[in-house]
């Protein structure tokens, strides 16, 4: 395997474990999407390859003109915006959550840069 190639094993009791707290009622439904609270507590380098795959996935990224690059990665459901907010923060970054009604249906937006502009708190 090359550096850029990652691997997991998941075995049995894990996976089953994983597939009963993302289902909801033997379906899967959008509005219903979450990050399920065991997989918040791990590692920031095992959360900051969950939140790269989540981008790629079902987010865009924009690079500005001065280097820094604009993240954000949209859903359907607020638990999961949510989630996404909290695993950005815990990666380290400063999220922001912009909710927008698009195509008829509420959507959240979570917006992030790689920057260091707003990880600081404002003191005066």
């Amino acid at each position: 395997m090359d550096k850029q190639t990652r691997l997991f094993i998941l075995r049995g009791l894990v996976i089953a474990e994983l597939i009963k707290e993302v289902e909801t009622n033997g379906k899967y439904k959008s509005y219903d999407k979450k990050i399920p609270r065991w997989v918040l507590e791990l590692h920031p380098d095992h959360l900051n390859i969950l939140l790269e795959a989540m981008v790629n996935g079902d987010g865009h990224t924009h690079n500005n003109d001065d280097g820094t690059k604009r993240i954000a990665y949209t859903t359907v459901s607020k638990q999961l915006a949510d989630d996404v907010q909290e695993l950005v923060f815990k990666c380290g970054f400063s999220p922001v959550i912009i909710k927008c009604d698009r195509r008829g249906r509420t959507e959240y937006n979570v917006h992030w840069a790689n920057t260091s502009i707003g990880s600081e708190p404002l003191v005066y």
